[in-house]
């Protein structure tokens, strides 16, 4: 119903919105101790390039893995 009415457009190209969605990989690595962890660099990167539109009061969400206290 959105997306035929017009008021979800997803993309991925960034323009002006009220709403950004951040849906990216996040791999799983091992540090020295073989403990897993998310590879936070393309959260990291699309948070940077998503930086140049947000304004004041829009929402961005994270959909991707990531650890507690990362937004």
């Amino acid at each position: 119903k959105v997306l035929s009415n017009g008021k979800f457009i997803p993309t991925n190209k960034i323009e002006k919105a009220d709403i950004f969605i951040i849906a990216v990989p996040t791999p799983i690595k091992y540090d020295l101790e073989s403990k897993p962890f998310p590879d936070m660099q393309f959260v990291y990167s699309a948070a940077k390039e998503l930086s140049k539109y947000v304004e004041e009061k829009n929402m961005v969400i994270i959909e991707s893995t990531s650890s507690i206290g990362t937004t």
